[in-house]
């Protein structure tokens, strides 16, 4: 689709630094291995989760963290093989009790809030993990978190399939291509998406995206998205897509999951493409 698009496809290739003249964006450094070169464009949309774009061209952010939920630690996900995750939900309902030492001595094994998780194969599941206290902007960190987690795998794998039902031939398939960061810079934008907005349903007169609550027990009803929420207060030719969309932190905890970062850019990338079209501002292109 992206070729039939027509689109220049860079790989390999890193967006360093946004080009700003008069509060403008008209375009990203990049470097890769044929040195620094600039792409231009009408239009910019910052899709790298952390907002590098945007917080490198000037636009209001913040990157305040409640420590207590989950976006605010980082992960290295991998999946096990030859499993079967029936016996092990048999036993979580049968043997609560037992099935709690397990899920505890995991955790003390591998040295971090851990989970196994089902996929949609019985033979195949999930560790999902939660490494708290580290920040996904700093390179120490980053680097902590993606030793930490692949060192400690071989000992949860020959400590499961000691312990946990339908875990005795278990193998490692892969691990994450890439560390899971979950939460850092959020834009400040045109509008900021607020907790009070996902426990009302509140609407917005800009929705581009209606996403199903993953948590219905604290937001009961469809999340709307308002355009606004994608567009910086002050810079023009920039739109954001993603976990770093303009939020409160307790909002952003409940909508930095892939259906809401795959349904804003879609919007994004649909706004930026009216805003070249019709020749006006980004914050104009969507009324």
């Amino acid at each position: 689709m992206v070729e039939e698009a027509g689109v220049n496809v860079c790989l390999h290739s890193w967006g360093c630094r946004p080009l700003v003249e008069d509060n403008e964006v008209g375009g990203v450094i990049f470097e890769s291995k044929e040195g620094r070169k600039a792409v231009l464009g009408k239009m910019v949309i910052d899709c790298s989760g952390d907002g590098d774009i945007f917080a490198n061209a000037g636009a209001e952010y913040g990157d305040e963290r409640d420590m207590t939920l989950r976006s605010s630690n980082m992960a290295v996900v991998y999946r096990l093989g030859n499993v079967d995750f029936l016996e092990w939900v048999n036993f979580i309902e049968a043997e609560s009790e037992k099935a709690q030492e397990v899920r505890g001595r995991l955790q003390e094994i591998a040295g971090f809030n851990a989970s196994l998780m089902p996929s949609h194969r019985n033979d195949i599941c999930w560790f999902n993990n939660w490494v708290s206290g580290k920040d996904c902007l700093k390179v120490k960190d980053l680097t902590y978190v993606e030793f930490a987690v692949r060192k400690t795998i071989r000992q949860v794998l020959d400590y499961l399939r000691d312990e946990a039902p339908g875990f005795k031939n278990a193998f490692l398939i892969d691990t994450a291509s890439q560390i899971g960061t979950r939460s850092s810079r959020r834009l400040k934008g045109e509008y900021q998406l607020t907790m009070e907005d996902l426990e009302t349903g509140r609407t917005f007169d800009d929705t581009v995206a209606l996403i199903p609550s993953m948590r219905p027990a604290i937001v009961p009803s469809i999340i709307h998205l308002p355009y606004k929420a994608l567009v910086p207060e002050k810079i023009d030719g920039l739109l954001v897509a993603g976990r770093c969309f303009s939020s409160e932190y307790a909002a952003n905890n409940l909508t930095n999951l892939i259906p809401h970062c795959v349904a804003m850019g879609e919007a994004a990338g649909t706004a930026a493409a009216i805003a070249v079209d019709s020749g006006v501002q980004d914050r104009k292109s969507v009324g």
